[in-house]
């Protein structure tokens, strides 16, 4: 018999679904096919449990530690002509999705929302998201990158409050010897005219550095070197 206390879906309760799925108190009828198609997690979960029992309204299928609003506006994107989706939802929802997708395996809906955001996000979301295990490690360097050189931010921008203040500890420590690095290199700007910005960047299949670089000369000894962005910040 089935739970009263659990409720179905007004939209993702399909009559001719083949699967019940449990998140929190809702209950989505979907189809096996298309979860098994679309998600590596849920084609894994499917070949572990009885396909007569297991799955029904009696006895559903359930996800843990999910949210039932994101689950359903990831489902919501699966279900969506692709062309409507670039406004369904707001860049809070969209992040959501994002982490949940890459938690579930849904590679598809990560790629499209992946498409969608980076012209919504801030810098400190980008980062925010690299930090998290969202599959988007790669914005890491550039995030913290900005936010280092936004020296003359004098406020945190939108979005600040995703990230620690032990993270904004390490982006002010950095800038300081960012600032360090310029004030040493005063004279030679002061002679020549020009001191180009600190640059962080990776070399090709190297390390990542922090470097000044004077419009006559070679760029200095990098102020950090480190094999990855994230070592750096562990040891700011």
């Amino acid at each position: 018999m089935a739970d009263p206390d659990l409720i179905r879906h007004t939209t993702l309760w399909k009559d001719d679904g083949s699967i019940v799925v449990q998140v929190g108190e809702t209950l989505f009828k979907l189809h096996r096919s298309v979860l098994s198609a679309e998600s590596k997690v849920f084609s894994g979960m499917f070949d572990a449990v009885a396909p007569d029992t297991d799955g029904t309204e009696e006895k559903p299928l359930v996800l843990e530690q999910v949210s039932a609003t994101v689950f359903a506006n990831l489902i919501t994107i699966i279900y969506t002509v692709w062309v409507e989706k670039d406004s369904a939802l707001s860049t809070e929802e969209y992040m959501d999705v994002l982490r949940l997708a890459h938690k579930l395996h849904f590679f598809n809906v990560h790629r499209v929302v992946l498409d969608l955001l980076p012209s919504r996000l801030t810098i400190e979301q980008r980062l925010h998201l690299a930090m998290s295990h969202t599959g988007v490690d790669e914005w890491g360097a550039a995030a913290f990158e900005q936010l280092v050189y936004a020296i003359d931010l004098e406020e945190r921008g939108d979005g600040s409050d995703l990230l620690e203040s032990d993270v904004w500890s390490k982006v002010y420590r950095t800038r300081l010897r960012v600032l360090k690095a310029r004030v040493g290199e005063t004279f030679c700007s002061t002679t020549h005219g020009r001191l180009d910005k600190h640059i962080w960047r990776p070399k090709s299949d190297g390390p990542y550095e922090i470097y000044v670089k004077c419009c006559c000369k070679a760029p200095s000894e990098p102020i950090l070197v480190q094999n990855s962005w994230t070592e750096i910040l562990a040891l700011i």
